[in-house]
């Protein structure tokens, strides 16, 4: 199925809402009133009833015993003309029907009569109005009779028809104050010319709320004009559920989503809020670009409800926005609390937008909770997330968006040898940021996605490249442990001692080094995801694959210093072929450096460079031994020159700085 237009329908083919009967049927019983001496018939309906498309399924039947004449006074604007251009209109459109030279004449020159008080001297003053034209009309009869003659040569001509003329007006509610007065004072005025049938179309709230507002009495004023007042039938929910759901199902196709929130998204958001054929054509117009747009990345459910805000409740849609740091980063906090509160207080419906969307939850006595069991807003592309949230509302696709956008892609690989080639393919600017996005996708890990994955994440681990302008960058070694971590306790416990062997063999020393510290028992550090003798077991393991390692492939290990000295503070003695030699030496000099980021107020962040030198010193097992070593190379010009050795330096001088060591983290 098409989805459906917003425009009326313009024959009985396009009827979806089995109105045709029901039109045809009115029709046929406007013309058993009396229409000798006029008539005035009002089509009523709220706005998107499908007034205009229930009057195209009359025409029908009212060409038939009729001349149809479609006026459409909002294309008209000027109220003091509009008395000329009603009359001009009609013999124009007449022709198509009546060659009746006769009656087209009459229409015409009474039409024009009332263009010629243009000229009438000091008429522009109040003439601005048909009230003031015809007040006008009247001083001019007592000195002219040609208007009476006028009028009464056109009511003759009226009277010899064999069809009465149908003239529509519709869409009257669109009319401001003035218009809307200017064309009512028209239609009675003459709506007791013979032989001419008035339809109105309009909402009669939306009128009478417009007549109200000019200081007059809507409802009596109505009930003056219109003879005839009809209600067009109300669509059943049925009908409108069905076209509803088809035109989504066209949209959507087979995407699958939790039926649970949609019935609660549908029966307490879209359900109330679409009411009517043009509320589905709105929506679906609005939904159907969006979802072209966007839907792949956004959870279906959550878009469905998002659009429905953004089309029918724009004040809530930008309250959303405004409130999206409390929504999505909610901390239980008092003023968060108000801030919600207030938010609900405003609109029924947000106390449900709320529990749906951000699975924030209210009581009666609106106190406010998070949902603590709720699946990760990540994983499931829900809005709950800021990132999702900001890129629906700014359709940006930042870097933020990216990075997630390539993990959603990346996570299903993880399980495939596959995984190699496509992390291989992400920028090192942004892998940290993609590998953070993987701990998301817990739930689907398994004890293959952990032996698969683990050693082609620490195999990239070097070449991710660190931002310099954020004090609160998160640690890259950090973001790989969270997400190994969460790999290896997805793996069943009887296993895992398996799983952990198998990856000390495949993963390089530093990713063993990390294994062996998640999984283990050391203060600060370990998780105990196996037992304290299995820990011992796997330490050992890689003191021995440490000392087994050629000096090559020693001095190429990501963060070597980390390892060394968990070896000595185990208690462990060094091979001498590693305190000897100077590649090693380099490489523990170069990852024994680390950062101090400060920033004060909008200034860019300062970044101060440390060297961990009680560390080295007990690698090295004392003071002058590597004080030695630094001036050995300070004798080499190529490398004397390079920061980490500019530092080490500094530090060989006597410099020191008190966030220079490391700790008792891993030991």
């Amino acid at each position: 199925m098409e989805l459906i237009s917003d425009n009326p329908i313009k024959d009985i083919n396009s009827d979806l809402l089995d109105r045709k009967n029901s039109a045809e049927n009115f029709a046929k019983h406007i013309f058993s009133f009396n229409y000798k001496e006029g008539l005035v018939v009002g089509i009523c309906g709220e706005w998107g009833s499908g007034k205009t498309s229930y009057i195209n399924l009359m025409k029908p039947e009212l060409q038939q015993k009729a001349i149809v004449v479609d006026f459409n006074p909002w294309m008209f604007s000027d109220s003091y003309n509009l008395v000329s251009l009603f009359f001009t209109e009609m013999a124009a459109q007449i022709k198509d029907y009546d060659r009746n030279s006769n009656l087209i004449k009459a229409l015409d020159n009474f039409g024009n009569f009332f263009s010629s008080l243009r000229a009438v001297p000091l008429v522009g003053a109040y003439i601005g109005t048909l009230g003031g034209l015809l007040s006008t009309y009247a001083k001019k009869k007592k000195e002219d009779n040609s208007l009476q003659k006028q009028r009464s040569n056109l009511v003759k001509e009226l009277e010899k028809i064999e069809k009465p003329i149908v003239v529509i007006l519709d869409d009257i509610d669109r009319l401001s104050s003035d218009e809307l007065q200017s064309i009512l004072k028209l239609v009675r005025v003459t709506g007791n010319f013979p032989n001419i049938i008035y339809l109105l179309s309009f909402d009669k709230d939306r009128v009478i709320k417009t007549l109200n507002d000019s200081t007059m009495d809507g409802e009596a004023y109505l009930e003056k004009i219109i003879q005839i007042p009809f209600d067009i039938p109300k669509v059943s929910r049925e009908l409108l559920e069905k076209h509803l759901f088809s035109s989504l199902n066209d949209i959507l196709g087979d995407v699958k989503f939790d039926s649970y929130r949609w019935s609660q998204a549908y029966l307490d958001i879209i359900k109330p809020t679409i009411k009517n054929i043009r509320d589905v054509r709105r929506y679906i117009a609005s939904l159907s670009y969006t979802y072209t747009q966007i839907g792949n990345f956004i959870n279906p459910i959550d878009l469905l409800v998002i659009e429905t805000i953004r089309v029918f409740h724009p004040k809530t849609f930008q309250k959303i926005f405004s409130l999206r740091d409390y929504l999505t980063k909610f901390d239980g906090g008092e003023y968060t609390k108000q801030k919600l509160k207030e938010f609900i207080k405003e609109d029924e419906i947000n106390k449900s937008l709320l529990n749906i969307l951000f699975n924030i939850h209210s009581t009666s006595s609106l106190d406010i909770s998070l949902d603590s069991n709720e699946n990760n807003s990540l994983r499931e592309k829900r809005i709950s997330n800021i990132i999702l949230l900001s890129f629906y509302f700014e359709q940006v696709e930042n870097n933020e968006f990216k990075d997630i956008i390539l993990s959603q892609n990346l996570w299903p690989y993880m399980s495939s040898e596959l995984f190699r080639i496509k992390l291989s393919e992400i920028n090192g600017e942004r892998l940290k940021y993609v590998v953070n996005n993987l701990s998301d996708y817990e739930i689907y890990f398994t004890e293959e996605t952990a032996l698969n994955s683990i050693p082609t994440l620490y195999d990239n681990l070097p070449r991710v490249t660190e931002r310099e302008d954020d004090v609160l960058e998160l640690d890259t070694d950090f973001i790989w442990s969270r997400l190994v971590y969460r790999l290896l306790r997805q793996t069943p416990n009887n296993h895992r001692y398996n799983v952990v062997s198998k990856l000390m063999e495949s993963c390089n020393l530093y990713g063993q080094y990390e294994i062996m510290g998640i999984i283990g028992h050391r203060k600060n550090r370990g998780h105990q995801l196996v037992s304290k003798e299995e820990a011992t077991s796997f330490e050992n393991t890689l003191i021995n694959n440490v000392n087994k390692s050629s000096i090559d492939e020693l001095s190429n290990t990501h963060n070597l210093s980390h390892i060394l000295y968990f070896i000595v503070s185990t208690g462990n003695i060094l091979k001498n072929e590693i305190l000897n030699s100077e590649k090693i030496f380099l490489s523990v000099l170069a990852s024994s450096v680390s950062e101090i980021r400060r920033r004060i107020g909008m200034n860019p962040a300062t970044i101060e460079k440390i060297l961990k030198w009680d560390i080295l010193v007990k690698i090295y097992n004392n003071e002058e031994l590597l004080n030695k070593k630094i001036e050995n190379i300070e004798k080499e010009p190529a490398l004397s020159e390079i920061d980490y050795i500019k530092l080490a330096i500094k530090y060989k001088n006597g410099y020191r700085h008190k966030f220079s060591v490391y700790g008792d983290d891993d030991s």
